[in-house]
């Protein structure tokens, strides 16, 4: 399994919410082929970086991830994160192995 998590840094900017919103969600679910849904970050107290939204996706691999970025939704999204990469924060994560 592999996820995918993007935290949309904490701010009041309403364009910067819109396009988290109308475009970063819209090209996951198209990516993903399911519905990507955000959640408000109720608490981030522990960390210095403070976070408004977050979203997750999960791929059956890396592989898979991979391959759907590779399609004309992935690249679009991509493109899109140029611009947008200096609102979020993008975390990887690859479960492999045996769980304990």
């Amino acid at each position: 399994m592999f996820k995918l998590l993007i935290f949309l840094n904490k701010t009041n900017e309403e364009k910067v919410i819109a396009h988290f919103n109308n475009f970063i969600l819209k090209y996951l679910s198209d990516i993903s082929e399911t519905k990507v849904l955000a959640g408000d970050v109720e608490s981030n107290i522990l960390l210095e970086h403070k976070y408004s939204k977050f979203c997750e996706v999960t791929f059956d691999s890396k592989k898979d991830f991979d391959e759907r970025m590779a399609s004309e939704s992935g690249r679009a999204f991509s493109n899109d994160l140029m611009e947008f990469h200096k609102f979020i924060n993008v975390i990887l994560v690859n479960y492999v192995g045996k769980s304990f």
